[in-house]
């Protein structure tokens, strides 16, 4: 449906794995389009970008920062004095600007010519095989954008687009052959699709974010014109000037001819959403108008995991091993669909039929650096060993910014306490969805949610080498008698201490006071387990609980069956938890109920006791 309204300029920004990227190549499947990425690359050691063409990553990063006459950081709105520049200096800075402007736009023209070239090639081949428009023949074209170096060994639009860059043909010769490319594709794909009454070609600007920091200092507001004040222009990245360049290249097409238009689709991840929003913003005196698109998608119901994973595992799902495997992909990697895609293909990738509980808990322990307890099962070695290659959650800017720290760190402690999750962040805590730890659940700019399983605990993890840890949090709730429910801070800080004290087995009389002359009890030794009954093979199955230490490190393997403890709210979730139907090894029950904490330790030589 996002491409469906071709007269709209849409705008996608969530956070990384989100889906921003598989609609617009779903969308370039059904309609004809030009894939463009911004994704930065390594132009030392020659590393690919992992999709689609360098292109036009080697001008952003390459071609502009190596232009002699091109400059990389203008000039100052005033002086360092203060001063206002005088117009002798004012010409000389309005003439490094031109020259910015001149630059960009014959690459950028030259860029779109090189898609066009090769557009039309690519029909003439269909043309001449006979091929028939439809969905196979766009995918092969899509394909071809997107992996042009796996399929021929050759980036040939980068090759082609680097040969026009650098050939003597000037800005005249480079609009002449862009109009004749556009009406010659044109006509192709109106004889292509006779029955089609969309002239309408899709321009998909991938992962903006890097384009939308790059070379802040190398232009100003007011593109193509120098009236208005230098002191009045505002610094613009080389994403605004790109949009710029393409939509009036493509207008001025449309001009010549009206039979065929296009559309600009904007992606960006892991930025200011805020920077990203001006980049694309008022890029000409006319205002152009992006729809904004928050919602990109996400496996939020089960029934939506249980369907994609059929798809790649058949069978398999309806087995036992299979209907254990649903249920753990749901409890640990519900959320955004790079979790779950990834994991899979990973799987059939080492053949994880023959141990699926296996696969799972190494995926979940390359990404969150824990050992789930609900996992272990008897199943064989293969010595293939799955981890994760996705890591979107970035600690480095995370540490950066104190604020979103401790804002992360309440909604990672609260989940892992008491399952509190899915808080929706003010509009001033969207770094967290910048940094990769919330995303986008409703097409609300507001919408934006910390609430991921896998997340939440893999920055629990994190949290806990810093100055952030679960102690340091849980004993600050202790010295300002934190009570506000569901938040009780001397609640929290015992089933801390309950957990590090029972981690190993212990005499109950080390912790607590027992009364009378039986001592039988207080002399045996218990250890803190979750239980769990299968609901499909009825097993009470009982989950190791080791937390990690109290200090700055992790010396001590971490495990967990999930959260570590679940405030019962009501009583049918309380029920839930008394009868083994969640995981957690603690449970808050209601308030009406009496007690405060329960959990369950198993004694060395006996049954096990509910205190």
């Amino acid at each position: 449906m996002y491409f469906k309204l071709a007269v709209i300029r849409r705008l996608f920004v969530n956070t990384s794995g989100s889906g921003k990227t598989r609609i617009t190549l779903e969308g370039l499947c059904r309609y004809w389009g030009l894939y463009f990425t911004c994704q930065r690359h390594d132009t030392m050691t020659g590393a690919r970008p992992s999709f689609g063409s360098t292109d036009l990553p080697h001008i952003l990063y390459k071609n502009l920062l190596n232009f002699p006459d091109f400059s990389v950081q203008l000039a100052p709105s005033y002086h360092s004095s203060g001063r206002s520049w005088n117009h002798e200096e004012k010409s000389l800075i309005d003439k490094e600007l031109s020259q910015n402007w001149n630059i960009t736009e014959r690459w950028f023209k030259c860029l779109l010519l090189a898609r066009f070239i090769l557009l039309e090639e690519f029909l003439n081949v269909a043309k001449s095989l006979n091929l028939v428009s439809g969905t196979i023949l766009r995918r092969q074209w899509l394909l071809l954008q997107t992996q042009s170096y796996t399929i021929l060994q050759d980036d040939i639009f980068h090759s082609l687009t680097q040969k026009l860059g650098h050939s003597t043909f000037g800005i005249t010769t480079i609009d002449d052959a862009l109009g004749q490319c556009w009406a010659e594709v044109s006509r192709q794909l109106k004889e292509l699709e006779p029955d089609s009454s969309e002239g309408h070609l899709f321009i998909v600007i991938d992962e903006a974010q890097d384009a939308a920091e790059h070379l802040r200092g190398a232009f100003k507001s007011g593109i193509d014109s120098l009236a208005s004040p230098y002191e009045d222009r505002q610094d613009r990245p080389v994403l605004r000037q790109l949009v710029h360049v393409l939509s009036h290249t493509l207008a001025d097409q449309e001009d010549r001819d009206s039979t065929c238009s296009g559309t600009f689709i904007v992606t960006g991840t892991g930025i200011s959403t805020e920077l990203l929003r001006e980049a694309t913003s008022s890029i000409t005196y006319k205002p152009i108008t992006f729809a904004e698109i928050f919602r990109t998608g996400g496996f939020d119901r089960p029934e939506g995991q249980t369907e994609y994973v059929s798809k790649y595992l058949g069978d398999f799902v309806t087995t036992e091993p299979g209907i254990r495997l649903l249920h753990r992909l749901w409890k640990w990697l519900q959320g955004r669909y790079r979790f779950t895609a990834e994991f899979i293909a990973l799987f059939l990738a080492n053949n994880g039929f023959q141990n699926p509980q296996t696969c799972l808990n190494d995926y979940i322990t390359s990404f969150a650096g824990l050992q789930p307890s609900d996992g272990t099962f008897d199943e064989p070695d293969t010595g293939r060993t799955i981890r994760t290659s996705y890591v979107p959650l970035n600690f480095d800017r995370l540490r950066k910014n104190p604020e979103a720290m401790h804002e992360l760190r309440e909604h990672v402690y609260r989940h892992l306490l008491r399952s509190i999750n899915h808080s929706i962040l003010s509009k001033e805590q969207t770094e967290l969805l910048e940094y990769g730890f919330a995303r986008y659940l409703t097409s609300r700019k507001n919408g934006a949610s910390v609430g991921e399983p896998l997340v939440l605990l893999a920055a629990a993890v994190r949290l806990n080498t810093t100055t952030y840890t679960l102690f340091d949090h849980l004993w600050s709730g202790i010295q300002s008698n934190e009570s506000t429910p569901p938040w009780n801070g001397f609640e929290n800080i015992l089933v801390y201490y309950f957990a590090k004290a029972f981690a190993e087995p212990r005499k109950l009389e080390d912790i607590f006071s027992f009364y009378g002359n039986d001592t039988k009890l207080a002399s045996c030794r218990g250890t803190l387990v979750s239980l769990y009954s299968d609901p499909h093979s009825g097993n009470l199955e009982e989950y190791k609980v080791q937390m990690f230490n109290s200090r700055n490190t992790l010396e001590s393997s971490i495990h967990l069956p999930g959260t570590l403890g679940e405030n019962a709210v009501t009583y049918d979730s309380c029920l839930k938890w008394l009868r083994n139907g969640s995981s957690s090894a603690f449970c808050f029950p209601p308030q009406a109920m009496g007690p405060d904490i329960l959990f369950v330790l198993k004694l060395e030589g006996h049954t096990r006791l509910n205190t």
